[in-house]
């Protein structure tokens, strides 16, 4: 009689975001992929946890956010060239990093990137800068960028990139050159 000592790790899959060729119908495959990460992030299809409560009550564990949703745990998201909206997470804690990715060759925008409590998202290789344009109404945005991490519990964010091109006009109080 076989028998075995755990699960075997399910392997990680690769999802792909392409602005321009992809669509909100797409399956997130290198051939049909997702149209924007904005749109990918509030449709619901990534799958991670939360805390059962808020605020915070020690001794209650995480429940699942988006139950079986496509991309989880382990997962790669590469993004390809073009605008891919906001990125604006919270609440959400992963077992193993959910990597959000530049695809190699290829230069993704966003106008903003938010983690809010969260654990192990990896963002690589990613332009963000307010003066990329937003598709929905709203405030207009701030002359500085935002790529932010807070309130993780417990753990943090691995990484995170952010370039943004210079302020046209110095803020109220700050040095110039001149």
């Amino acid at each position: 009689m076989l028998a075995l000592a755990g699960a075997a790790a399910a392997p990680a899959d690769d999802f792909y975001v392409d602005p321009v060729l992809g669509s909100p119908a797409g399956d997130g495959s290198a051939a049909n992929p997702w149209r924007t990460l904005q749109e990918v992030v509030e449709a619901g299809l990534i799958e991670t946890r939360d805390w059962e409560s808020h605020p915070y009550v020690p001794g209650l564990g995480f429940v699942i956010v988006n139950p079986g949703a496509p991309v989880g745990a382990g997962d790669t998201i590469w993004l390809r060239t073009g605008y891919h909206g906001e990125l604006f997470l919270r609440g959400a804690y992963n077992a193993a990093p959910i990597t959000i990715a530049a695809e190699p060759g290829h230069a993704p925008r966003l106008s903003s990137v938010l983690l809010q409590a969260t654990q192990n998202w990896i963002v690589r290789g990613l332009s963000v800068s307010p003066r990329t344009p937003r598709r929905r109404s709203g405030p207009a945005p701030s002359s500085r960028s935002r790529a932010t991490t807070g309130g993780a519990h417990p753990g943090t964010t691995r990484s995170r990139t952010a370039r943004s091109s210079p302020s046209p006009t110095p803020r109220r109080g700050a040095p110039t050159n001149g």
